[in-house]
């Protein structure tokens, strides 16, 4: 891959504040309201928009994980646009670390590499491109630090979210001891065609224990005719 042709960095990037509420502004309040929901989802839906606005080919968000860079979220981008990102940020990192907005030409493209700051530090870089050869008046840079703070955002709700629960942990976590230990005691009762010896030896309790755990429970015994508990040992043998 050819490197970069034609790097400038935008003087005036580093001086444009995000934090403006104009009608392309946001306010960083605001934009973490917004995506608290559905980070990724919010992620997408403003990089949609940034690539309609400025009739983009391709976009990415690299979030970036001490001196790591990770693809966060991308439309229409490439390999050679994970490289073009990972070089400018090491040739680049102080200039992209004040704020400043890198724009470059080469063989494939015209792109902008915006940083996303919060707080004094990047947490992110927007990467934009148009087809090689487009004038630079096509990228809106101003849009690129509005609706930067919103991905910002949204790179920092996801960072910091919970890790979804799997199926079992979120019926543990929304199911009370006292029902986990009513469904326990019923599965062991049906497994077992409602012997109340044999539950009590596997449970490791007196008979009598189980039938006071029936009563506190409210579960009604059921009572399993010989000839019911043969069929379906038989059914149990086939399966």
């Amino acid at each position: 891959m050819g490197g970069p042709a034609g790097v400038r960095l935008d003087p005036e990037s580093s001086h444009r504040e995000p934090r403006t509420e104009g009608a392309l502004g946001l306010t960083n309040q605001l934009a973490a309201l917004l995506v608290a929901a559905d980070p990724r989802g919010a992620a997408d839906r403003t990089l949609d928009f940034l690539i309609s606005l400025n009739k983009a080919r391709g976009a990415a968000v690299f979030a970036l994980d001490g001196d790591r860079l990770n693809l966060f979220t991308g439309r229409g981008f490439d390999v050679e646009t994970v490289a073009t990102v990972q070089g400018a940020w090491a040739d680049h990192r102080a200039d992209l670390a004040a704020g400043q907005i890198l724009q470059a030409s080469n063989a494939r493209a015209t792109y902008a590499i915006a940083p996303l700051i919060e707080k004094g530090s990047v947490v992110a870089l927007l990467y934009l491109d148009t087809a090689a050869g487009r004038d630079w008046a096509a990228l809106d840079m101003g849009s690129l630090v509005a609706f930067g703070v919103a991905i910002a955002q949204a790179v920092i709700a996801a960072a910091s979210a919970a890790p979804a629960l799997s199926p079992v942990q979120a019926y543990l976590s929304q199911t009370s001891d006292e029902e986990i230990a009513r469904e326990r005691l019923l599965l062991l009762l049906v497994q077992n065609e409602w012997n109340i010896a044999r539950v009590a030896r596997i449970m490791g309790m007196t008979r009598r224990t189980i039938y006071h755990r029936l009563q506190r429970h409210n579960i009604a015994r059921e009572k399993v005719r010989k000839t019911e508990q043969a069929s379906r040992r038989k059914a149990m043998v086939t399966a």
